[in-house]
């Protein structure tokens, strides 16, 4: 073995020594305990991150739902127009023609047709015109909303009474509609319809008339104005006629000025009169004195608007004595 050193221990001893401390540490129950338990396997832990990280965080909830909602988007832009309509339906709209039609004469609500196209193109039906007319026989209220809705022609009249009888509108009022202009043949045939079974004014529909008048004259229709002054019996007022004087209606002829004149209370109202004469009325102005003193009040002859109408003045004066204020102006017209 050789010699060994005092206070120096061997390599080969320290060798031994480290070989032997590891026996004994394998052979105590702790390392025992430790050596029984099997090692984890790969798979197991490759589990434990995968469900770790298959928690979603809210960015990702947020991807997903984005892309869900993309979907369905997606999916309703490629229904059909057919499809898409009926999700937006309401109930009543979705009931079978039949019972939609059923529950329009029962409720008897001429407004129903105009809560939806749909609703409008279920009801617009001959039957149900012709049906919903002939019930309303001697009841004005009811008359006199049917003929102011557009379905209501000179067709549909002459059908429903071919079936049911004659019409009588006493005490009907003439829709507003057929009041207003173009005054297309169409509407004034129908006015006519309805004017000869019994309809006429009221409170209602009155002004509409003398608006409608004053609108005819204004377009030179002759065959409206002889329809609102003949058959309406509708009054001209003094400004009525003076416009039809400016607007240079006729004199003779339907819906002329003599026809006109009949139905006007009042020919000795001056607007008519300065209308014929082709100027405006006189007016009375205050000249300032230059003493200082109260001025003098004198006439301003009124401004040539036109050519003096001498046949309509000559039948004015057969038919009425001039006013005051145009005593002047017709005397210097007739030195």
């Amino acid at each position: 073995m050789g010699f060994l050193t005092p206070g120096v221990t061997s390599s080969r001893y320290k060798k031994r020594k480290s070989k032997s401390s590891s026996r004994a540490s394998s052979d105590s129950p702790g390392s025992q305990k430790q050596l029984e338990q099997p090692p984890r396997s790969s798979r197991s832990s490759r589990s434990s991150r995968s469900s770790r990280s298959s928690t979603p965080t809210s960015k990702e909830r947020k991807q997903k739902h984005k892309k869900q909602k993309d979907f369905s988007s997606t999916a309703s832009s490629k229904l059909s127009p057919a499809v898409l309509q009926l999700q937006t339906l309401s109930p009543l709209e979705l009931l079978p023609t039949e019972l939609v039609q059923k529950v329009f004469l029962l409720s008897t609500n001429l407004s129903l047709p105009l809560a939806s196209p749909r609703l409008h193109h279920l009801l617009a039906d001959r039957y149900l015109q012709l049906k919903i007319l002939s019930s309303a026989y001697n009841h004005p209220p009811a008359l006199t909303d049917l003929i102011s809705r557009r379905f209501f022609t000179v067709h549909i009249l002459h059908t429903c009474e071919s079936q049911h009888g004659p019409l009588d509108l006493t005490g009907v009022a003439l829709p507003i509609r057929l009041l207003k202009p173009p005054f297309s043949s169409i509407d004034l045939t129908l006015l006519e319809e309805l004017i000869s079974r019994g309809a006429g004014l009221d409170e209602s529909n009155r002004d509409a008339a003398a608006l409608g008048l004053q609108q005819a004259i204004k377009l030179r229709h002759a065959q409206a104005i002889d329809l609102y002054v003949r058959k309406l019996g509708v009054k001209c007022a003094p400004e009525t006629i003076a416009t039809a004087i400016e607007v240079g209606l006729p004199l003779d002829g339907q819906g002329g000025i003599k026809e006109l004149l009949e139905f006007c209370d009042s020919i000795g109202d001056p607007a008519i009169w300065w209308a014929v004469l082709g100027r405006e009325p006189n007016v009375e102005c205050l000249e300032s004195d230059p003493s200082g003193g109260t001025g003098k009040v004198k006439k301003r002859e009124g401004a040539l608007t036109g050519l003096v109408n001498k046949l309509l003045l000559d039948h004015l004066l057969h038919l009425s004595a001039p006013p005051a204020e145009v005593l002047g102006t017709i005397g210097e017209m007739m030195t």
